[in-house]
């Protein structure tokens, strides 16, 4: 998760990025926020070992800014079906903490295996559930390489 403001795995007025594991229960494990600045690259992997997935995120800019949690304590592994990327702000009171030019991410990627090429067979879609300020979120092409997110 790509977060501005204070949420439930901390935070603060910058932006910080944090990595989740939703079980089907709705049991979840989460690490501590790390924060990161624009133009960083920013790369996250789920891997499963055969007893836990084993999650990480690592800022390649600044590869000191890393974390990584393991579904070991927690949960049986199970297949994923579903990919998640979210961005989401807590604690803003005003559109103009906002940025005004839209932030373009790109060269996402789905791999199902550690070794193998990105998937091409998927395709992105966007889901956007709070449009106080004008914010929306456009998928740039067909392989959801690229995704631009306007705030107002």
């Amino acid at each position: 998760v790509l977060q501005f403001g204070y949420g439930p795995a901390g935070g603060g007025l910058y932006w910080s990025i944090t990595n989740w594991y939703i079980g089907v229960d709705g049991n979840y494990i989460n690490t501590h926020c790390k924060e990161v600045q624009a133009g960083d690259m920013l790369f996250g992997g789920m891997i499963m070992n055969g007893k836990a997935w084993n999650i990480e995120f690592v800022d390649t800019t600044t590869p000191k800014i890393n974390a990584q949690l393991s579904t070991a304590s927690k949960f049986n592994p199970q297949p994923q079906y579903i990919a998640y990327v979210t961005l989401e702000t807590y604690n803003v009171f005003s559109c103009a903490a906002y940025p005004t030019k839209p932030m373009i991410f790109s060269k996402m990627q789905l791999q199902t295996t550690t070794d193998s090429a990105p998937e091409n067979s998927f395709k992105w879609v966007q889901a956007w559930y709070a449009q106080n300020c004008g914010e929306s979120t456009k998928i740039l092409n067909n392989l959801g390489n690229q995704v631009q997110v306007n705030f107002q």
